[in-house]
């Protein structure tokens, strides 16, 4: 399945588990059609600081750990393709 939409996209940089600094733009979970987590019956239960979200340039999802984000979460809206399976 592919769907091409305006979203939210928002911008994070965390320390990863490894100590090394990622960028992350993704599209938070909740703001996903409903056709396309329409196979999930909800996110899996995460703790506290953790959120499974889209990673929009790995084309999947992932987790960010925002107890470890470094500075401010930017927030946008562009066109974004997304494909699943």
């Amino acid at each position: 399945m592919s769907i091409t939409n305006q979203f939210r996209v928002n911008t994070v940089t965390f320390t990863k588990a490894d100590g090394s600094q990622r960028t992350m733009n993704y599209i938070s979970f909740s703001d996903l059609p409903k056709q396309f987590t329409s196979s999930f019956s909800t996110p899996r239960t995460m703790a506290p600081g953790l959120e499974v979200v889209w990673d929009i340039d790995n084309n999947g999802f992932r987790t960010v750990n925002f107890n470890r984000q470094i500075g401010t979460i930017r927030t946008g809206h562009r066109e974004v393709t997304i494909t699943q399976g």
